[in-house]
């Protein structure tokens, strides 16, 4: 309340041609969440069936009934990606542009350091960031602070050019790119490509016990972001 929203909503716009160190982190976003559905994939490549019922699932206790869907149509994904190149973007600008925008210590530190790296070595701000998106994620209902999804969710939700908010039908696709982004991410996060190979009949959790132990807490109705996402 009592915010500028045409201010806010150019927090969201993506980088222009000159603004490289935002363009950086830009195309560094859409890497990470192109690797993360590639993660998303690699699980069915390996049979791991299971994973994509539980991912689709946010009930606590129990997998959905239809999985999380392998095919998503590329114009669709690029557009999911979007909205999280710009919740990223708005983040790196309201740290030092909108102070109403909040961040955990954790969650600022690491906004930080990913700003000292813009322009570096690409693999080593790709990990950054998906540290970052990981973090922003896991934003607890118990923080002192606002979770800054939630605050980027609802400046998504005002257009610009009607001067007012968005009907339903113009804002749930919102909501289903951010939560398209926070489900692969937090697969990713949980069960990382490079570590997949260490599973074995003999390991002690399988993929999908060890995948329910951040599943369960960050991706289920009543529980973090991803309740307050979908609402």
């Amino acid at each position: 309340m009592g915010k500028d929203m045409q201010e806010l909503v150019k927090l969201t716009e993506s980088p222009g041609i000159s603004d490289n160190d935002e363009r950086s982190l830009w195309d560094s976003t859409s890497r990470v969440i192109n690797q993360c559905w590639k993660g998303f994939l690699d699980c069915g490549e390996r049979g791991w069936s299971l994973i994509p019922f539980w991912l689709a699932s946010v009930d606590r206790t129990k997998e959905n009934t239809k999985p999380f869907r392998p095919y998503i149509a590329p114009m669709t994904r690029q557009r999911y990606i979007v909205y999280w190149q710009q919740y990223l973007v708005f983040c790196m600008r309201s740290i030092m542009l909108e102070p109403a925008v909040q961040f955990t210590p954790n969650q600022e530190q690491c906004l930080r350091e990913l700003m000292g790296l813009l322009g570096e070595d690409e693999s080593v701000l790709d990990t950054k960031v998906l540290e970052l998106s990981v973090l922003l994620i896991r934003h607890s209902d118990y923080a002192s602070q606002r979770s800054s999804l939630i605050y980027f969710s609802g400046v998504m939700g005002y257009k610009v050019e009607w001067k007012q908010w968005r009907q339903p039908h113009d804002y749930t696709t919102i909501l289903a790119g951010l939560q398209f982004c926070i489900r692969v991410v937090m697969l990713e996060s949980a069960l990382p490509r490079r570590d997949r190979g260490n599973f074995t009949e003999d390991t002690e959790m399988n993929p999908v016990d060890t995948f329910r132990i951040v599943r369960d807490k960050w991706l289920v109705d009543g529980e973090g972001i991803y309740d307050q996402v979908i609402v």
